[in-house]
């Protein structure tokens, strides 16, 4: 009988992972993808390092060979996945994609999410009608670009630096380079994976391990701070210059939610975070004439009465200019 033993795995994710987290959440992850051949979890390791040579793409092949060659499938893009074709990547367990990139308003990043969340979804292979099918993939991903595009809310990526002192050609590399050589080696003999695949599938997932959901809050690694942070700074920016453009210290949460989505391309579920970081509130007031009451976000220096803004120096203007218009015609 082939033992379980994990010990190769727990000295290369040691070598590669500075953070202590993060090696117990990469660990989890694929103990948890391979004891739920089944099932999928609700988020994707996303493995970031600055520098070449760190060991992503060693991560990358350990686990397939985990998962097996028939079970996992390695692209160097998205594109096939989102593509039109690509009912045989879904029905991989493993769908690996190494050097992701993307843009916020990419299509190609909207239809990924829906992969990583949902386990149904429309497929087309090749001769064949589009047909609803049933995925249960897990995904991985590698980068040598930090993702900023990566929204400050999003759950569905767990960004792990892999930044260590032996990278290619660092103060490290020769010794990290036998480590790998060493570790290749023992990956090509059948029965090594068969001990880590034994141990991994008796590994006992942390408490506070959820494969449906990132608490990110919870999420103090310097990596991911700095990526919830920047692009939080960047969309507040950009927010900003948006409001002060439109020159309005009253605007109803439609207006707002058209701004989010179709502008600052970002979830209209921000808004109740976002707004308040500027300094604004929402109240449900009555304006336009109506009979009932609509919310509206309100600058902190202004009020709403009577269905007019009222604020320093005298101002008073209507809360919707174009809805006062309408209703003197």
């Amino acid at each position: 009988m082939v033992e379980a033993n994990t010990s190769m795995l727990d000295l290369f994710l040691e070598k590669i992972f500075p953070q202590e987290i993060d090696r117990r959440v990469a660990k989890d992850w694929l103990a948890w993808c391979l004891q739920n051949e089944a099932d999928k979890p609700s988020w994707a390791l996303f493995l970031y390092s600055r520098r070449k040579g760190t060991g992503k793409s060693t991560f990358c092949h350990l686990a397939g060979r985990l998962f097996g060659e028939e079970n996992s499938i390695t692209q160097n893009s998205i594109s096939k996945l989102t593509g039109r074709f690509n009912k045989p990547l879904l029905d991989s367990k493993l769908v690996i994609s190494e050097e992701l990139q993307l843009k916020p308003d990419s299509p190609h990043g909207n239809t990924l999410k829906t992969y990583i969340t949902e386990k149904v979804t429309t497929s087309e292979a090749k001769g064949r009608d589009v047909e609803k099918v049933q995925q249960c993939c897990c995904f991985l991903f590698t980068t040598n670009h930090i993702p900023l595009w990566i929204e400050a809310d999003e759950r569905r990526y767990y960004v792990i630096d892999a930044d260590h002192s032996g990278y290619a050609s660092g103060p490290d590399a020769e010794q990290f380079g036998e480590f790998v050589g060493e570790l290749s080696a023992w990956l090509a003999e059948d029965r090594n994976v068969a001990k880590l695949y034994n141990g991994l599938m008796q590994h006992r997932v942390s408490n506070d391990f959820n494969p449906r959901s990132l608490h990110l809050s919870s999420i103090q690694t310097p990596v991911m701070k700095r990526i919830m942070g920047g692009t939080r700074e960047v969309l507040l920016d950009r927010l900003a210059e948006r409001l002060a453009g439109l020159g309005r210290f009253a605007i109803p949460q439609e207006v707002l939610a058209k701004i989010f989505t179709e502008e600052l391309r970002t979830s209209q579920n921000r808004l109740r975070h976002m707004m308040p970081e500027l300094g604004w509130r929402s109240e449900t007031v009555k304006w336009g004439g109506v009979d009932y009451k609509r919310t509206i976000w309100i600058h902190e220096d202004y009020q709403v009465v009577g269905g007019r803004v009222k604020g320093p120096i005298g101002y008073d203007e209507p809360v919707c200019p174009i809805e006062e218009e309408a209703k003197s015609l």
